[in-house]
């Protein structure tokens, strides 16, 4: 994680530390069965960390090595965090970068994809996507909307920025998510199935993997199998339980 204060509002900087901490409320009771009894006490001790950071914050207590240092489990919590979306891979979620207009666009240092099942919107009613695998260390984070992502310049590295890219760019997100983040958190609940609502995913290209070109409509398979060739992988139809 590459976050600036030093010209951050404390407004912002308690916007992230109560994102960070809604993600921690959402695995501990909406994911506990993840975890052990030792790292939900952790994560409870960390709750009341950040929780108390908040209100020294609000109350225009600032000092700058305490964000720093509380700001780091963020990056702690990530792999945990993470633990509850290849949960959800199980249960038929995928990672899914749909296509505009049905058409491949040129490959970015990030990727925009969706965590997306049978029956779930899909973005811009798109019918042909890419499925990746994912990495922990490819998961930037997450958004029930849009994620709001630029690549910039790294004079642009603030409380904005989410990762690097190998040329020393810097990934900013402006509705500044965080990787601390569950699925329920992007979703909505609907009986025992999450539904999507647009969700955005941001990826780190070097750390994912296409697995295949996935199309939900049988009139698109031409289209699908064009775009799997150039990139030498496997076409997939799912069956969307929308139509």
């Amino acid at each position: 994680m590459s976050r600036v204060f030093d010209q951050a509002p404390i407004q912002k900087i308690v916007e992230l530390l109560s994102k960070i901490n809604l993600g921690i409320y959402s695995m501990v009771n909406d994911y506990s069965n993840l975890y052990s009894d030792d790292e939900i006490n952790n994560f409870k001790n960390i709750y009341n960390i950040i929780l108390n950071e908040i209100n020294k914050l609000e109350s225009n207590n600032y000092v700058k090595e305490e964000v720093e240092s509380v700001l780091k489990y963020e990056e702690y919590l990530k792999p945990y965090a993470f633990r509850c979306f290849k949960k959800e891979l199980d249960n038929g979620y995928k990672f899914i970068s749909w296509f505009k207009e049905d058409k491949a666009k040129f490959p970015s240092r990030i990727v925009s994809s969706t965590f997306w099942n049978s029956g779930d919107p899909t973005f811009c009613d798109s019918k042909c996507g890419i499925n990746y695998e994912v990495s922990n260390e490819g998961f930037l984070g997450a958004f029930k909307s849009d994620a709001a992502t630029l690549i910039q310049d790294k004079s642009q590295e603030s409380i904005y920025t989410i990762g690097k890219t190998m040329d020393g760019s810097v990934i900013n997100s402006y509705n500044l998510i965080t990787p601390v983040v569950t699925p329920i958190q992007v979703f909505d609940r609907s009986g025992n199935d999450l539904k999507s609502k647009h969700n955005e995913i941001v990826l780190d290209r070097r750390y994912i993997k296409p697995v295949s070109v996935v199309y939900i409509d049988e009139d698109y398979i031409d289209i699908a199998t064009k775009i799997s060739e150039s990139y030498n992988i496997p076409v997939e139809y799912i069956k969307n339980k929308q139509k």
